[in-house]
């Protein structure tokens, strides 16, 4: 999610040799970055430039995580480093441009992702979090760092329904949450977009660790849910070999079915609407559906 009207800035000075302004193209663009390919003498690069004051730390915590990541053989851009103004402030994030397809979000490929996604989160949460905090990680609590606040603040502006079944769900997740395994390093924002594969169908790069973050691992399984379906999800599960706790896969579902909210506070504090209108039919129809199953249950 998230557009830009983006133009490349055309004073940001970059200590790159030879860049061919010519050709600079926006790969991407999100709430709190954008992504611009930048052709140079000694090759293609990426720059991350921030749109926000937390986006510039999250640009600096993820150029410190990357190396730590492909020592562990996780699969990230390589030379990362940042870029500082005059003034100080960050300003862009640079690595070397992967060559490689978006992973599929659908269809008959999903069948050779499970095995990569299950190995590429085990090495993930598998990461020392000490190494993470070294970077200024994040250690978020679930429920009393993320959902809670997000559900007393923004709940009480959705319909009654919505509002008394995001309660509930939140009821729910906040129980689940008290009985979950130690934190683990997350990558928080997995989608298609951000797996890059080779024609073996192999993950080339793994991009944009949101946070980076320590919390959860059944968050990273919500957005499998939430990009993917829960089929693959599921089947990602199957051959993931690291411990679960009983409630995991309830969680996982919870934060995949809760995230249109989020979607409505990220957009609250950017002063947006563009997703709010969406993310609130989303969680009516998520009400709809847990009210007939009610129905169906009671029946």
């Amino acid at each position: 999610m998230g557009r830009s009207n983006a133009a490349w800035p055309a004073d940001l000075r970059l200590p790159l040799h030879g860049i061919r302004n010519e050709e600079i193209r926006l790969l991407g663009s999100g709430w709190n970055a954008d992504a611009w390919l930048v052709p140079a003498a000694d090759g293609e690069w990426v720059a991350r430039l921030p749109k926000n004051e937390w986006a510039r730390g999250e640009t600096e915590r993820q150029a410190c995580l990357a190396p730590k990541l492909a020592a562990h053989g996780i699969p990230v851009p390589r030379d990362w480093s940042v870029v500082h103004d005059e003034q100080g402030n960050l300003v862009a994030g640079l690595y070397r441009y992967v060559e490689g397809e978006p992973a599929p979000g659908r269809g008959h490929a999903l069948r050779s992702l499970v095995p990569v996604v299950a190995e590429l989160l085990e090495a993930v949460h598998s990461v020392p979090t000490e190494e993470a905090f070294s970077c200024g990680a994040e250690h978020t609590d679930p429920w009393e760092g993320r959902w809670w606040p997000i559900i007393e603040r923004h709940g009480k502006s959705l319909p009654p329904k919505s509002r008394a079944w995001v309660r509930e769900a939140g009821g729910r997740l906040e129980m689940l949450c008290r009985s979950r395994r130690a934190p683990v390093l997350i990558h928080g924002d997995l989608q298609p977009g951000h797996l890059l594969l080779n024609e073996r169908r192999d993950i080339v790069a793994v991009l944009d660790f949101s946070g980076p973050t320590v919390s959860d691992a059944a968050i990273d399984f919500g957005r499998l849910i939430q990009f993917w379906n829960h089929s693959f999800a599921e089947r990602v599960l199957a051959a993931y070999t690291l411990p679960i706790d009983p409630g995991f896969r309830e969680r996982a579902r919870l934060y995949a079915a809760l995230e249109p909210l989020r979607t409505i506070a990220f957009e609250a504090e950017l002063g947006q609407n563009e997703w709010t209108a969406w993310a609130r039919r989303k969680l009516a129809a998520a009400a709809r559906t847990a009210a007939t199953a009610d129905e169906n249950t009671s029946g």
